[in-house]
């Protein structure tokens, strides 16, 4: 029997701003990577770092520290995994929250057992043995209470439902793991009826997702037991934002020979920038009105292959960012990817769990389950606004003929960072900003 894992169904709408609020990254130490050997382990923060990360953070415990690390060293490999296997089609988008995913095979975890379960901690960076398995459910089910409170800044939603074929008996404790730690709704599904059932999953996840992602499921294995979804919902706010009078089209070098015309917007403003000259890039910080920033990676045209976000690349970006006041000019745009997880992830290390061989006998014990897909989209919408401002804005224009000007006008990476919860949401590499 197939287990058809819809992974990390997630959606985020991002305006743009500016004001001297900025995440204050809390890697501020050299890091070391260490080769795992699945690769699951590559980016390791060392044991300095973590300490500094302890004086500087009140919020989070050192267990909740721990675990963050861990999500943080798994989004760094899968990003590289992912950005290597792209270079294949040189001019294709991937966007991607390892957040969403980590919380996706964090919740199969729950049922896994032997070494399909050990897999799937090892490649998530999650196997530690200052920390016991509960502890890391309940690290997830406190960051999940902590984005879903409405009282809070973050803007960010998260929720996640297990689609499970009607007559079919999961255990009892599985399902309860899944409502504490996850809040996780259980849907009963006729599978019988597929295109039924097809049209029951793309709704849930159109309704949850306001209609960006319409369609994540295309076929159904006529032998599917269950359907794992989750989605992040991420609405940021930039703290200043771009004056639309001032967006124009521009061009946009995706290579020496191609062009494409963008919106571009623009605004002058105070952000920390940098410019990396071993590196070949340009380096800005955009900051929202909470505690998230977007960190944008401006390789000189031709290099972004020769850009890689490591540790140690993060870390020197960001004690040597300073403030300074530029002239932006950000393209206005939106990027969306559909992302098979199935080979990523096997070559990372989680081979079991998609073969006969896969353990997860801690959901039934009277079906012989598997994984058959492993499925993540995402959307990402960049304006001059935010999702929630439309027509609430007001805008400085201020001639900026005098400040040096930051250019996004050719391929880049970018990372969405939560500063109070330590936490990658959301990680890109921009090739064509027209390619949707």
């Amino acid at each position: 029997m197939h287990f058809f894992f819809c992974l990390s169904l997630f959606i985020t709408l991002i305006s743009a701003s500016d004001a001297d609020y900025f995440l204050k990254y809390e890697h501020r130490h050299r890091h070391n990577q260490q080769e795992h050997k699945h690769g699951c382990r590559e980016e390791q923060k060392p044991q300095k770092d973590k300490d500094q990360c302890s004086k500087d953070k009140g919020r989070l415990t050192e267990i909740e520290k721990s675990v963050a690390d861990g999500n943080s060293n798994f989004a760094l490999t899968l990003f590289k995994k992912l950005t290597t296997d792209s270079e294949k089609s040189p001019k294709q988008n991937v966007f991607f929250s390892p957040l969403s995913v980590s919380l996706t095979f964090s919740m199969i975890s729950l049922g896994a057992k032997a070494e399909t379960h050990k897999q799937i901690l090892e490649c998530l960076s999650l196997k530690q043995a200052k920390i016991k398995e509960n502890q890391v459910h309940e690290t997830f089910k406190h960051l999940i209470q902590e984005l879903n409170d409405p009282k809070n800044n973050y803007k960010l939603n998260i929720g996640n439902s297990l689609f499970i074929k009607e007559n079919v008996e999961i255990l009892k404790s599985f399902e309860n793991d899944l409502k504490n730690y996850y809040q996780a709704d259980v849907v009963p599904t006729n599978f019988q009826d597929s295109e039924h059932a097809k049209q029951q999953l793309n709704d849930y996840v159109q309704n949850k997702t306001h209609g960006k992602i319409k369609e994540i499921i295309q076929n159904l294995d006529s032998d599917t037991e269950m359907v794992l979804m989750n989605y992040v919902l991420y609405k940021g706010e930039w703290a200043e934002t771009f004056a639309p009078i001032l967006t124009q089209r521009w061009d946009f070098s995706i290579d020496a020979v191609t062009k494409v015309k963008v919106p571009m917007m623009n605004r002058m403003g105070l952000y920390k920038t940098y410019k990396d000259k071993d590196r070949h890039c340009d380096v800005i910080e955009l900051p929202y009105k909470n505690e998230t920033v977007m960190l944008v990676v401006v390789p000189e045209l031709g290099k972004i292959n020769e850009v890689s976000l490591t540790w140690k690349d993060i870390t020197h970006w960001s004690n040597n960012l300073i403030n300074s006041f530029v002239d932006l000019y950000m393209p206005k745009f939106s990027v969306s990817s559909k992302l098979s997880l199935k080979d990523t992830l096997s070559h990372m290390g989680i081979t079991n769990i998609f073969t006969d061989n896969a353990d997860l006998s801690g959901i039934s014990e009277k079906v012989k389950l598997k994984v058959s897909k492993a499925s993540h989209s995402a959307v990402l919408d960049v304006n001059e606004y935010g999702t929630e401002a439309v027509g609430a804005t007001s805008a400085n224009v201020i001639p900026t003929k005098l400040f040096p000007s930051f250019t996004v006008d050719r391929p880049f990476l970018l990372i969405i960072y939560n500063n109070a919860l330590d936490s990658f949401l959301f990680m890109g590499k921009v090739m064509d900003p027209t390619e949707n």
